[in-house]
């Protein structure tokens, strides 16, 4: 990764009074410091529930588009050639859209433009402050505040090539605050970002994302068809919660390896495949109820039979014999039936003969 431009710009919020923009005049340093809190900036987008997104695209043919993207065009123009200008015209956007909010926190806008794997990003992370406690000279405790690098609250990560190619509509990842999504989404909406959600696409992505799962810590195939159920029923869970409750990657992800006892260094694998081409799931999905529907199958085939019937005829209407590897079906389609009916008079007819 080559880092091209940095710097920070402060927000300060007092109390009953609108934000207010402290600038930084010129870029931060390149250097070792600098490096070390991009390096754990972009290792959380990798590790953390992201939402998937592009640009809104007003409604109305005349209207313009989100400031924020009017100002990325500009300066993208001239390749960020004064990117303290970019950026501080950036954050007094954002402070316009906090200010609408209700959040009385506000923090360090960090901007970090950069070039990896040929491909050009702009980082727009929301920075604040966590307390701790240090050992002073003399062993006595003091408390100290310093940067809460240890998760995301609210974050965007602008795939540049990919918006000017127009080579997805999955441009954008970004990150909102999950204890107070209400209260966070100014930030989306200050970056000027809509989720992209295709909910029959994305359910069918994650059923393939089920197996690559399973293929990846070598299930057999009982506990690959167990997991896939789990995971039925897990989207079953959020559909009948109603409207307001949502799938979420992350949530799912944990559940998995805790259930099958995954070990610390390989969890997580669940999550950073969705979110990772070429699936590219959204961190939070409603579930498509008849994609859903259609997992809920047994279902298999070889060179000579396919066979496919829903999990609720399982002892009923298909029963399994273990001991012989035999499955008897006690109630057949109609129209296959009918062509073994057919078959089985023309036998008869023929031993007449």
């Amino acid at each position: 990764m080559k880092i091209n431009h940095i710097i920070v710009h402060e927000v300060v919020k007092e109390s009953k009074k609108k934000a207010a923009l402290n600038d930084r005049k010129l870029e931060n340093p390149i250097d070792d410091k600098s490096e070390l809190l991009v390096s754990q900036l972009n290792g959380l987008f990798g590790s953390t529930g992201l939402i998937t997104g592009s640009f809104k695209i007003p409604e109305d043919v005349n209207a313009p588009p989100p400031e924020f993207v009017t100002l990325l065009e500009n300066h993208l123009k001239n390749k960020f050639a004064d990117f303290v200008t970019f950026t501080k015209s950036a954050t007094e956007i954002f402070i316009k859209e906090f200010d609408k909010s209700s959040s009385q926190t506000a923090g360090y806008l960090w901007f970090n433009q950069y070039t990896h794997h040929d491909q050009e990003f702009l980082s727009v992370v929301l920075l604040r402050k966590k307390k701790g406690l240090i050992f002073e000279n003399d062993l006595s405790l003091e408390e100290v505040e310093s940067l809460d690098v240890d998760k995301l609250h609210m974050a965007a990560r602008i795939n540049i090539t990919k918006w000017q190619s127009g080579s997805s509509n999955k441009y954008i990842s970004f990150r909102i605050g999950s204890n107070a999504k209400s209260v966070t989404d100014y930030f989306a909406d200050f970056i000027g970002c809509e989720e992209y959600t295709k909910t029959k696409i994305d359910t069918r992505k994650l059923r393939d994302v089920i197996r690559d799962y399973c293929n990846h810590h070598n299930f057999d195939d009982y506990n690959s068809t167990e997991a896939m159920q789990y995971f039925v029923s897990e989207c079953n869970r959020v559909l009948d919660a109603g409207e307001d409750e949502v799938f979420r990657l992350s949530d799912m992800s944990n559940k998995l390896d805790a259930r099958y006892n995954i070990e610390e260094s390989k969890k997580g694998y669940f999550l950073s495949t969705a979110q990772a081409e070429p699936y590219e799931v959204s961190e939070e999905i409603r579930p498509d109820k008849s994609e859903v529907s259609a997992m809920l199958r047994y279902k298999g085939s070889n060179d000579k039979v396919s066979i496919s019937f829903d999990i609720k005829l399982y002892g009923t209407v298909a029963v399994y014999c273990p001991d012989n590897g035999s499955l008897t079906f006690n109630e057949l389609p109609h129209e296959l039936k009918a062509q073994l009916d057919l078959r089985a008079r023309k036998n008869s007819e023929d031993d007449k003969s």
